[in-house]
């Protein structure tokens, strides 16, 4: 187990500084100008958050060429989860995972969104529940970028009606996701407070509120078609009456198709 687990964190890239100290401030406010200085430290995520901020979304009359420019366009809050986004997707993006990670990270992108929302709308931090939302599939990539041949093979088995991915990951590997989650939160020295939140067995009963917020989202983005392995979607109205969401149904298309749009 020592060995698979070793050989899980070599596969992936070590987060930026700047990464990391977002992580670490995940819970504190900042302002635009120290987002944009904590940014400009990380020159490849830097030219892309200008580059969405010149994107027509949001059609400027003239052309932002600096980071603290494209920080004040996007708004702090955008830019931040953009941020984090970006430099998450860098260091998960490897070659093992070509085939695999498009519709994974799909999917964590989309249930980061709606935990996001999810959050907000039951009073908790909108930043660690996005963000515990984004790294909710992470261990589902670090067993496939260990193996990627072996664990590929869950694509066929996902398509039976009584599939359970972390049975089969443990029938094929000797540990499920969830154990990797811990893994890759312990060897990232992830916060505390977000790695509770993203360290969760969906069939348990959550202590933490978050960790129902991020298990709800998943449940939600596989019901608007984010789904992990291409798998029919799911009922959202069920999903939303079983996690007594259903009065914050009406926010989610608005806010998805905004944020979904920013961060695509």
């Amino acid at each position: 187990m020592a060995h698979l687990r070793s050989r899980i964190i070599s596969r992936f890239l070590p987060l930026s500084s700047a990464t990391l100290e977002l992580l670490q401030t995940l819970e504190e406010e900042l302002g635009l100008h120290e987002i944009g200085d904590l940014i400009s430290r990380d020159p490849v995520m830097a030219a892309e958050v200008i580059r969405i901020a010149n994107s027509p979304l949001f059609r400027r009359a003239r052309e932002v060429d600096d980071v603290h420019q494209a920080t004040v366009v996007l708004g702090s809050a955008v830019v931040r989860r953009l941020a984090i986004r970006l430099g998450l997707e860098r260091s998960l993006c490897v070659p093992e995972l070509e085939e695999l990670f498009p519709s994974v990270w799909q999917h964590s992108v989309g249930t980061a969104e709606i935990a996001r929302c999810l959050a907000g709308g039951l009073g908790l931090a909108r930043n660690l529940g996005y963000t515990a939302g984004l790294l909710h599939d992470l261990g589902v990539l670090g067993l496939a970028a260990a193996e990627p041949e072996k664990y590929y093979r869950v694509r066929t088995a996902a398509n039976l009606p009584t599939f359970d991915l972390a049975a089969w990951e443990r029938a094929e590997f000797g540990v499920d996701n969830h154990r990797v989650r811990g893994w890759m939160a312990t060897a990232w020295d992830l916060p505390t407070e977000l790695s509770r939140a993203m360290i969760h067995r969906p069939s348990a009963v959550a202590d933490d509120s978050y960790q129902n917020v991020v298990t709800a989202a998943s449940r939600v983005a596989a019901a608007y078609g984010f789904n992990l392995f291409g798998r029919e979607a799911l009922d959202d109205k069920q999903i939303l009456a079983d996690h007594r969401l259903a009065d914050l149904v009406h926010d989610l298309p608005e806010m998805f198709e905004l944020e979904t749009a920013v961060t695509a």
